[in-house]
């Protein structure tokens, strides 16, 4: 089956700013993969959110760092999913960092 190409300019820096601004509350982590066309990797971000948030109620903030890592992790892959749409390459859903379809 092939991958859906998402295609379209996005400005990086935008995505960025949604991204660090936005992106450390939680669940709305997910609002840069929105912007950029990559919502199953949104929601994806959303179930991950679900399942670490009660893991580290539960744990006494031993499961914490992982939502630190993962936010760090989706900042970077924002910016260079948008800066590859940027430069009129497609990416799909499922695309990170300077991968392209």
């Amino acid at each position: 089956m092939e991958q859906e190409r998402l295609t379209g300019e996005r400005d990086p820096t935008v995505a960025l700013v949604i991204q660090l601004c936005i992106g450390w509350v939680s669940f709305f982590g997910c609002l840069g993969y929105f912007y950029i066309g990559q919502w199953q990797k949104a929601l994806a971000f959303i179930l991950a959110q679900l399942i670490i948030t009660p893991l580290t109620i539960i744990t006494m903030g031993m499961v914490g760092p992982l939502n630190l890592v993962l936010y760090v992790v989706s900042v970077v892959d924002v910016y260079m999913q948008a800066k590859q749409l940027k430069r009129g390459r497609a990416i799909g859903h499922w695309t990170f960092f300077d991968q392209t379809v």
